[in-house]
C-alpha cells in the first residue's frame, strides 16, 4: 500500500481546507471500490481490497471519512456499463 506524497498531502489538504470554508465540510467523504475479475484467479479477495483501502483511509483519518463501499465480484474491467456498483459510485 502506499503513502501520499509530501505534495499530495499538501494538495488534500488544501482542497479540505477550501471545502471548510465553502461548506463547512470536516472531512472528504471516500467511495471505496472493491473489484475481483472472473478471468484472474489470483487477484486479490474483495474483503482484502476493502481492509487496504480502509487502512490507507485510516492513516488520513484527520482528513477523509469512508463513506460508501462498492464491491463486485466476477465483474470484468473491460467496460462499465456491465457494473452496476461502478455506475451507483460514479
Amino acid at each position: 500500500m502506499r503513502v501520499l506524497t509530501d505534495k499530495e498531502l499538501l494538495s488534500l489538504r488544501s482542497l479540505l481546507a477550501l471545502r471548510k470554508r465553502k461548506h463547512g465540510i470536516s472531512h472528504l467523504r471516500v467511495a471505496i471500490y472493491a473489484r475481483k475479475s472472473a478471468e484472474d484467479d489470483k487477484q486479490t479477495s474483495i474483503p482484502t481490497q476493502i481492509s487496504l483501502c480502509e487502512k490507507f483511509v485510516s492513516d488520513y483519518s484527520d482528513l477523509l471519512q469512508v463513506k460508501y463501499k462498492f464491491s463486485e465480484d466476477d465483474a470484468s474491467g473491460m467496460q462499465s456499463y456491465n457494473r452496476p456498483e461502478y455506475l451507483k459510485m460514479m
